[in-house]
């Protein structure tokens, strides 16, 4: 009964999670590529992108607590941006903040008799974590009303809607399950869907949507079979998928939410 359990709630949302947020993140391949002005360029935009995630994966093996917590606040603002550029909003920042902050803090401290777990897993300290997360629900439930009251004030009911919708999918599905739903449904869709139809060679951005998907799973098992084999499945999935993701989204996150806008002007495929 525990294995199935397992199955349901851990393995299965985290299976749905990697099968489109590896292929989403793997479309910054691309990205790079359209936004370089020559082969140079690329291959140091590429560098620079495996050096911030070998980075990335250095810092939290030394220092899981504070990387968990900078992972955690880098995430409000990569899914709030995203959110938010899809729609306007009378105060974008307050937005970002309550639709980021809905699945990064409020959805950990709801759930926390589940998300503890999986933070100590990763070798954080549960309690800071926690402490941190209290602290900050306090200020996103402050936010979230202003925002709320914001958008209701200028007549904007869908996005209210939406909000309150994701604030259900937070209360009543367990919690990898509604971060899945969130992410699979809602954000890795959306930029997978944004990147393929802004490229000016569709076939090509898929192709390498897929080289890249294949190169990163090939490096997860690879990763398991050197480190992992003698641990129990349980930790071992929770540590290479959310320490992976850590590593990805840091350069993501420049990429996409600052790096591209700056060079959107740019936006060509190299031959």
């Amino acid at each position: 009964m525990g294995t199935i359990m397992e199955l349901i709630t851990l393995i299965i949302p985290l299976v749905l999670m990697t099968l489109l947020g590896v292929p989403h993140g793997a479309l910054d391949a691309y990205v790079i590529k359209s936004v370089s002005r020559s082969t140079t360029d690329s291959l140091a935009l590429f560098a620079g992108y495996v050096l911030l995630a070998g980075v990335s994966i250095g810092s939290w093996l030394l220092y899981p607590t504070a990387s968990m917590l900078s992972f955690l606040a880098i995430s409000i603002v990569h899914f709030g941006r995203s959110d938010v550029s899809q729609q306007t909003y009378m105060r974008p920042l307050l937005a970002i903040v309550s639709r980021g902050g809905l699945w990064v803090v409020a959805l950990p401290i709801i759930e926390w008799q589940t998300t503890e777990i999986l933070f100590a897993y990763l070798q954080t300290n549960t309690a800071v974590v926690h402490s941190v997360l209290s602290m900050a629900m306090v200020l996103w439930m402050v936010i979230s009303i202003a925002h709320l009251s914001v958008e209701l004030w200028h007549g904007h009911r869908r996005v209210c809607v939406e909000w309150l919708s994701g604030l259900l999918i937070v209360i009543l599905l367990p919690a990898l399950w509604a971060i899945c739903l969130y992410f699979c449904a809602w954000h890795a869709r959306r930029h997978m869907s944004k990147v393929l139809s802004d490229s000016t060679d569709e076939e090509q951005a898929k192709r390498d949507m897929v080289i890249f998907t294949i190169l990163t799973l090939s490096i997860a098992a690879a990763l398991y079979l050197l480190f992992f084999r003698q641990v129990e499945i349980e930790p071992a999935v929770i540590t290479i998928f959310f320490v992976g993701l850590f590593a990805v989204t840091v350069p993501h996150m420049i990429l996409i939410d600052f790096y591209l806008p700056w060079r959107q002007q740019q936006w060509r495929i190299k031959p």
